[in-house]
């Protein structure tokens, strides 16, 4: 259960970084750019919206898992982590970037693990 909180707490600062500092670095940017079809803008501010929600349900997966004693729930949360990780690597070498200007990626590894931990 330890491996489960400490990914539920990770999971949920992940959450508030991506929704603060997401949403000064991406979302507002984002929205200010008339360069874009809004249909392409609007796209992605929801896909940003998406996001935030699929981080803050990881957390609560993982608290559920604890809560009700059910690992069910961390299967879910884990499975969350590990396809947020595996997207976040792939993507920044497709499209020509590198990890330091995106690494967002790499910081679902460790929830991922614990969740990993915490089942086995």
């Amino acid at each position: 259960m330890l491996a489960f909180a400490m990914a539920a707490a990770l999971s949920a600062a992940w959450f508030l970084v991506h929704l603060v500092m997401g949403g000064k670095q991406i979302a507002r940017p984002l929205l200010a750019n008339t360069s874009l079809d809004p249909i392409v803008r609007d796209t992605q501010y929801l896909c940003w919206h998406l996001t935030t929600a699929g981080i803050g349900v990881q957390a609560v997966l993982f608290a559920l898992a604890i809560g009700l004693n059910t690992p069910a729930y961390a299967v879910a949360g884990t499975l969350l982590a590990a396809s947020f990780a595996a997207t976040g690597i792939a993507i920044p070498p497709a499209v020509g970037q590198r990890f330091k200007a995106m690494p967002q990626g790499w910081l679902f590894v460790p929830v991922a693990a614990l969740g990993v931990i915490g089942l086995l």
